[in-house]
Order: C-alpha cells, then sequence, then structure tokens
C-alpha cells in the first residue's frame, strides 16, 4: 500500500508540473540537426527528409508539452509547422485539427478566416477523392465552395494577396530563395537550426503538395476577385488636415531617421545649416563634413557625406528595371494586373535557381535606397512648414549580411547617441523611426555567417551583442525628452514586446509605436501588435516620393509611422510651445478608440480641432 501510494505521488507529482512559461523569443528552447547532405539533396529525398521531419514534429511537440508560451504569433509558427509536417506524413484528421487550432489562436479576424485555406481544401479534396479518384477536380470544387462562403468585405485583401503569392512562388525562386540563406550556414556549422529545419519542412509541403495545385487555386481565385470589384470604403480622407503658406504657423525641423533621403525631391522642405559648406570641410567645427541637410552613417558605422544611399554606376543603370519588377511585386499583392506585374510573372517564371540571390539582392538593394524618400514625402506631406533634416543609418542588403559584432554594436551605440544629439541641437522636435532590430535578427545573422560556435553560444553571443544595441538606443532617445520619436512597429504579424524589437518595444515617455491599418482602419495582415503599440494609422498602399522625383505605393508600418508624424509637424508648427507631454495629449485624445479601445486609430482633424480650441481658449 505505500509502495502505490509511493508511486501514485509520483505519477501526481509529474502530472501536474508546471509549463516553463515562455515570454520573449529567446526563451524558447534550441534545437539542431546535424547534416547528412546539402539542402537541395536533402529536400529531394523522401526518405532522408521524412527522418528530419519526423525529428522536427517531436521537438516542436515537447515545446507545446514543456512551455507556456505567451505569444500567439510563436504558437502559430509551432502549429505551422506541426501542421507541415502532417502534410507530409499525410494525417488528413491532424491536418483539420491543426488548422482548426490555427484558426482558434488567430486574433485577425480576416487573417483567421483564410487560415489554412489551400491546406484544407487539398486535404478535403484527398478525402473526397480516395487514393485514385479526381483529386484535382475535387480540389477545385471544395476551394469554390470555401470561398463562396467568405464574407468578401472582410477577407478580399486577403484574397488578392493569396493569388499574387501563388502567382509569383515556384519551384525554383522558393528553392534558390531558401537554398542561399540556408546552405552557406549550414557549411559552416554542419547542422540546420531549428528554424531551418522548419522552413525547409514548409518548402517541402510546397514542392510537393502545392505546387502541382497551383494554377488550378489560381483559377479558382481569380473570377471570385473579377465579380467582387468593391473595395473598403476610404476613412482617411475626411479625417486630413492641410496647411497652406495662408496658416499662422512656424517653420519646423522633422528628423528622418532612415536609410537616407534624396534632398532634391524636397527642395523647399530641408532644413539647411547654414555654418556649413560643401567644400570636404568641418566648417561649423561639430564633427561632421558637410552636413547642409543633415548627416549619415555607413554599413561600418562611419561617418559618412552620403544623405542617400550611395550605389555604383552599374547598380545605377538597374535602377529602372528593377524599380518596374518592385512595381509589378506591388501590382501583384494589390490585385492590379499591370504590364509590371505581368513582365515581372514571366522574368519569375524563368528564374533559374542560380539567378535567385542577384534577384533578391538587386530588390533589397532598391528598397533600401528608396525607403527614407518615401518615408519623408509621407511626413511633409500638405506642410509647407516642415523642414527634413536626413540622419541615414545603413542596413546590408545581401543574402548573407554583414556580421554583427560586440564591437560593431558599441559604435552604433555611440552613434545613436550621438544622432540624438545633433538633432537636439539644431531644434528638431519630432523624429521618425521607421526600423528597427530584433535578437532573433542578430541570432540569424550570426548563425549565416557561421560565428558563435554551438547553438548555444551563439544565443548568448547574439544577446550580449543585442543588449548592447538595445541600451543605447534606449539611453538615446530617453536622453532627448523634449523630442517626440514615432517608430514603425515592424511587419512579421507578431508581438513587438515577444519579439523584442527595438525601438518598438520600448516604453518611454517620448516614444509612440506606430502599428498598420488599411484604408477602413482594420488591421492589416502584417502589421505587428502588442502592449507596446500605442497608436496605429494608415500604412496600406499609401503613395509618396521616391528617389529622383517618381512615385510609388508602399505598404507597411514604416508608411504608417510617418502619418503620426505628419500630425505632429502640423500641430506643432501651429503651436511651437506644445510640450512633448502637450502633443502626445493631442494625438492619443484626439484618436478614435475603436473595438473596445484595441485599436486606436489616429485621427488629424480631431487633434487639429482639439488644438484650436485651447490656442482659442487661451486668446
Amino acid at each position: 500500500m505505500r509502495r502505490w501510494g509511493g508511486l501514485f505521488l509520483i505519477f501526481l507529482a509529474f502530472g501536474c508540473q508546471k509549463k516553463t512559461v515562455v515570454r520573449t523569443i529567446d526563451e524558447l528552447p534550441l534545437f539542431h540537426y546535424p547534416v547528412q547532405a546539402s539542402v537541395a539533396e536533402w529536400v529531394a529525398n523522401d526518405t532522408l527528409f521524412m527522418q528530419l521531419a519526423k525529428q522536427v514534429k517531436i521537438d516542436q511537440e515537447k515545446i507545446l508539452r514543456h512551455y507556456q508560451i505567451e505569444d500567439s504569433s510563436a504558437q502559430k509558427r509551432i502549429y505551422y509547422t506541426l501542421l507541415n509536417v502532417a502534410m507530409l506524413e499525410k494525417d488528413h484528421d491532424r491536418v483539420l485539427s491543426l488548422i482548426e487550432k490555427l484558426r482558434s489562436i488567430e486574433k485577425k479576424p480576416a487573417d483567421r478566416m483564410v487560415t489554412g485555406l489551400i491546406l484544407e481544401s487539398m486535404t478535403r479534396a484527398k478525402i473526397a477523392a480516395g487514393e485514385t479518384g479526381d483529386y484535382r477536380e475535387q480540389f477545385r470544387r471544395i476551394l469554390t465552395e470555401q470561398t463562396d462562403s467568405l464574407p468578401w468585405t472582410v477577407v478580399h485583401r486577403q484574397i488578392i494577396a493569396l493569388k499574387g503569392r501563388l502567382e509569383l512562388w515556384n519551384a525554383n525562386l522558393l528553392s534558390g530563395t531558401y537554398e542561399s540563406q540556408i546552405q552557406p550556414s549550414v557549411d559552416k556549422t554542419g547542422e540546420l537550426s531549428g528554424e531551418q529545419a522548419a522552413i525547409l519542412v514548409s518548402l517541402k509541403v510546397y514542392l510537393q503538395e502545392l505546387a502541382p495545385l497551383q494554377d488550378d487555386a489560381i483559377a479558382v481565385l481569380e473570377p471570385l476577385i473579377q465579380s467582387h470589384a468593391s473595395d473598403k470604403p476610404d476613412i482617411w480622407k475626411e479625417r486630413s488636415i492641410a496647411l497652406s503658406e495662408k496658416d499662422e504657423a512656424q517653420p519646423i525641423v522633422i528628423g528622418i531617421w532612415d536609410t537616407g533621403v534624396d534632398a532634391s525631391v524636397f527642395p523647399k522642405r530641408m532644413f539647411i545649416n547654414r555654418r556649413e559648406r560643401a567644400d570636404g570641410l568641418d566648417n561649423d567645427g561639430n564633427g561632421f563634413v558637410d552636413d547642409i541637410h543633415g548627416i549619415a552613417y555607413n554599413l561600418q558605422e562611419d561617418k559618412s557625406t552620403d544623405l542617400l544611399l550611395p550605389i555604383s554606376s552599374e547598380q545605377r543603370k538597374k535602377l529602372p528595371l528593377i524599380k518596374q519588377d518592385v512595381k509589378g511585386l506591388l501590382d501583384l499583392l494589390a490585385g492590379i494586373d499591370s504590364p509590371q506585374s505581368s513582365q515581372l510573372k514571366k522574368k519569375i517564371a524563368e528564374l533559374q535557381k542560380h539567378e535567385v540571390q542577384v534577384f533578391q539582392e538587386e530588390t533589397n538593394l532598391f528598397a533600401l535606397y528608396v525607403h527614407g524618400t518615401h518615408v519623408a514625402g509621407i511626413a511633409v506631406k500638405d506642410n509647407p512648414f516642415a523642414r527634413i533634416l536626413i540622419a541615414r543609418v545603413s542596413f546590408d542588403y545581401h543574402t548573407i549580411q554583414q556580421p554583427f559584432s560586440i564591437e560593431l554594436a558599441q559604435t552604433s551605440a555611440r552613434n545613436y547617441c550621438e544622432t540624438v544629439r545633433y538633432f537636439q541641437l539644431n531644434g528638431v522636435r519630432v523624429v521618425n523611426v521607421s526600423w528597427g532590430l530584433s535578437f532573433s535578427e542578430i541570432e540569424r545573422n550570426l548563425e549565416s555567417n557561421g560565428i558563435g560556435g554551438s547553438q548555444q553560444e551563439r544565443r548568448e553571443l547574439a544577446r550580449k551583442i543585442f543588449a548592447v544595441y538595445r541600451d543605447g538606443l534606449y539611453q538615446a532617445l530617453q536622453s532627448a525628452p523634449e523630442i517626440l520619436f514615432l517608430t514603425a512597429a515592424g511587419n512579421t504579424n507578431s508581438d513587438v514586446a515577444f519579439d523584442e524589437f527595438i525601438p518598438s518595444a520600448f516604453d518611454l515617455p517620448n516614444l509612440l509605436t506606430v502599428a498598420a491599418v488599411d484604408q477602413a482602419g482594420e488591421p492589416t495582415s502584417f502589421t505587428s501588435f502588442g502592449k507596446s503599440v500605442d497608436l496605429y494609422a494608415n500604412g496600406f498602399e499609401i503613395e509618396s516620393t521616391i528617389p529622383g522625383g517618381d512615385v510609388l505605393v508602399f505598404s507597411g508600418t514604416s508608411m504608417a509611422a510617418p502619418q503620426v508624424t505628419n500630425l505632429a509637424a502640423k500641430l506643432l508648427a501651429l503651436d511651437p510651445a506644445l510640450t512633448t507631454a502637450d502633443l502626445l495629449s493631442l494625438i492619443l485624445t484626439g484618436a478614435d478608440q475603436k473595438n473596445g479601445g484595441k485599436v486606436p486609430l489616429i485621427n488629424p482633424a480631431e487633434s487639429y480641432r482639439l488644438l484650436k480650441e485651447e490656442l482659442a481658449g487661451e486668446r
């Protein structure tokens, strides 16, 4: 009796063990898988690959058993990996149950409705067709029924984007992407990380399951889109405000802390340091040469006089073609049948695996080249009193990027403080920061460069490097309470605090983190979220200027943050005496509290009205 009682107590003890609470992404356990072949060979070998997939499944299930993950996005990543393994194992019941689990976790209504849409239709088609039946016809029928039952006004953007992705994806593009990103790391470390293994599992599902039905899925979605041409209402026009030269206002300096700005695009909107001349000298003795419109740091964190990302003559020749590719991509994802989207589809279809890396790096370079100018155009729109001060920060466009190090992080931290000090000395009151850095990004960078020995050693090094960046940036922003910083939440559809994304995860009285909604005020599918997010603004298909003066439409939280910067600058132009606390009050009090306050939407017209009311009261 005593013996059985003891065993029973032991059983209870194990059964009641508390799960380890995971509050940040680096608290998740690490897994690694010894490499037995190249990435391409591994994916092509069904027997070898299923051994990997089964071990990945075991490890992901361990996480769910032993850890309590507080972030829904991290949970979704685990369940998506398990879903992909279930697809490879042809476990139909498990596929359907995992899709339902993913839908129960998804917080965004539109995304919830389309989660697993294609995989569910494929699985139900397999069940209906049996082993030798009319699988393709069943797939079309079931996908048609599934999409017809969805409320179009809610999901139309998700369906359009899904079709756009299906039109872009092909075996060469995806295989070339993952091989160029993963193979160099494997060559250096001799193993796959858990994240890399999950990526390869998703690639295998595409190649084996989705690719054969890709044209069928497009054939179902295309007429659905064409038959529902209506779009959501645009709530932003009635909320906007525009200043003119007739307004009683004063010039206000805005810091655009970004990838660089083409000053020639904004001839009447630039900050001018009149103590400096373009002569290669530091005329005013402030430590910067030729800083007439601002300052810049290159990729090595050295001071530079290039306020726009410098590109070679060969790269410049390619810009018009890359611009057409980018426009084609944006048109595809927006459901626009344009000459550029047709040309891009043709180009992608003909792309060979060895050409993928060059294609992606050229696209990345173009994105960095135009990003800051596009952001600046949003920030100064309809405000003749805005003056742009450029502060260029550099990022690497290569697939395998320059490695992070503690020494580089320390230099960056000093430059953050130096940049903010420069803002202060030149009277900047508002700064837009549409960029960020995460712990995971550093960890992946070290992995791709084969730095850090074991995974645990690499994680510890990544944590040290990240801490230097985090603390340096935090101290820099904190040191300027008179400046309001507006930062983009991020485009990873995840919790910024859990992902430790800086500066958007910071809690500072002079910082607002801005997430993105669409033209109707609904959160976009890409926007990050969480308790750190203070405000939402329009970040969907925003038109603005790019270097050279052309106009392009981009989406992202990078486009949402400068909407708030724009409002703050207008309020300050009308009343330069406003403190940071005053600005915050006007912006946040004027916001609409949608969805029970979960989505506070910027409302420039209301904030403007509140300011006018205050100014009238003072008179």
